[in-house]
């Protein structure tokens, strides 16, 4: 009821889907496959950082391209 698995592919805003952890990254590599507006960053660093400084560069960007349907 909660998940937004069914919601994802609607979604038209830019999304920004990282993750830090190798070994749970199925999720997030799944959501950004369903919305048509994503950016995926995986990193294999404990540097939360790296993630922090992701999110400001998708926030301040002045566009970027969607990943779309490209992963397999």
């Amino acid at each position: 009821e909660w998940s937004l698995r069914k919601r994802l592919p609607s979604m038209t805003m830019p999304i920004l889907c990282a993750d830090a952890d190798r070994g749970f990254v199925r999720g997030t590599v799944d959501m950004a496959t369903l919305a048509p507006n994503t950016r995926l960053m995986i990193t294999n660093t404990n540097d939360f950082s790296v993630l922090v400084n992701a999110g400001y560069e998708f926030l301040t960007a002045e566009s970027f391209e969607p990943i779309g349907r490209r992963i397999r």
